[in-house]
Order: structure tokens, then C-alpha cells, then sequence
């Protein structure tokens, strides 16, 4: 997570600072896209994805505790 923020936040600050993507004047009424980056939104974009990671390993943790060794590779 730390290195996709560095890469996505470094991309946006050079689009803010420099306008690296130009749009062509006559379709738009700006000539370059525009950044807003929120400290705010990137913190909770990064704990909303901790926790979907989370949820997606704590749940299958819980259902493989339940299963016992003896009872998995017990031939019958």
C-alpha cells in the first residue's frame, strides 16, 4: 500500500504541478486535467482497503480453525 500511494500520489502532484495530460482546447474548456488531491480521501481510501484485506483473510481463518487435522485426512 505504501508503494502504490507514493506512485499515485507522485503522479498526481507532477499532473497538479506540471499538467504533463493536456486536453485539446477545442473539445474542453480546460487545457489540462485537473488534480485535487484530499488527505482526507487517501487516508480513507487506505483504510477502507485494509479492511476489505482484512475481512477477506479473517474469514476464511475462521472457517479453516473449525476444521479439525484428524478429521481431514482421516480415510474412511
Amino acid at each position: 500500500m505504501v508503494i502504490a500511494n507514493v506512485i499515485g500520489l507522485g503522479i498526481g502532484y507532477l499532473q497538479k504541478e506540471f499538467k504533463l495530460i493536456a486536453l485539446d482546447p477545442q473539445n474542453y474548456y480546460m487545457d489540462s486535467v485537473p488534480i485535487k488531491i484530499s488527505l482526507f480521501e487517501v487516508v480513507g481510501l487506505n483504510l477502507v482497503c485494509l479492511l476489505i484485506v482484512g475481512l477477506t483473510l479473517f474469514i476464511p481463518l475462521m472457517i479453516i480453525s473449525r476444521i479439525k487435522a484428524i478429521n481431514a485426512i482421516r480415510f474412511d
